[in-house]
């Protein structure tokens, strides 16, 4: 069906592109945290989207030193026609951990959104401080830069709230934060 995804048999050439995914997540490909040797366990779930080409939407399980990590991936598959020559003919478009949860702790991208959260609280005006409960999902972007977005989870006073925010590597392990605006499931954006 194009446009739409639909269930996909897990067959070898689905555990082909799942070992790609996770190949360029070990490899620093796409800015994952991982601890020592991500390895692939088993593919849990596969969709498949007729775009230019194909997306290859697989859920994962992969370890790694700190233990078993369910991932989402996106693998974009080209057209044959589209591969240019030293081009690769597929792609990681888009990952993100989903189970379990990646609570705030010492991973890069909780390193990443709790200074995403500490410059999101001085630009606020609120007497309340954002405090990171959780980063969501983190997906690099597209565009040719270093920038990734955080989908994170926060508290400030009783108010639970999500947030999507673009940060870039600075110097000394830092990241900037670049924009952010309020998850459009909580209301209207924000910069």
């Amino acid at each position: 069906m194009l446009g739409g995804a639909s269930s996909a048999p897990i067959d070898a050439r689905t555990n082909e592109i799942a070992t790609f995914a996770v190949e360029q997540l070990k490899h620093g490909k796409a800015n994952f945290p991982i601890k020592g040797n991500l390895q692939l366990a088993k593919v849990v779930s596969a969709k498949r989207q007729v775009v230019s080409g194909t997306n290859h939407i697989l859920v994962v399980e992969a370890a790694d030193d700190a233990g078993p990590k369910t991932l989402e991936v996106t693998v974009w598959e080209k057209l044959s026609c589209n591969v240019k020559e030293n081009d690769a003919a597929m792609e990681l478009t888009h990952f993100k951990l989903v189970g379990p949860a990646a609570e705030a702790g010492d991973d890069q991208w909780s390193k990443a959104a709790q200074q995403g959260v500490a410059q999101l609280d001085q630009r606020s005006n609120s007497l309340f401080p954002y405090q990171l409960l959780r980063v969501l999902s983190a997906t690099p972007l597209n565009d040719g830069s270093s920038n990734t977005e955080l989908l994170v989870e926060v508290k400030r006073g009783d108010k639970q709230e999500k947030f999507a925010l673009t940060v870039k590597p600075a110097a000394d392990a830092h990241f900037q934060l670049v924009k952010f605006h309020q998850h459009a499931a909580e209301g209207p954006a924000t910069s």
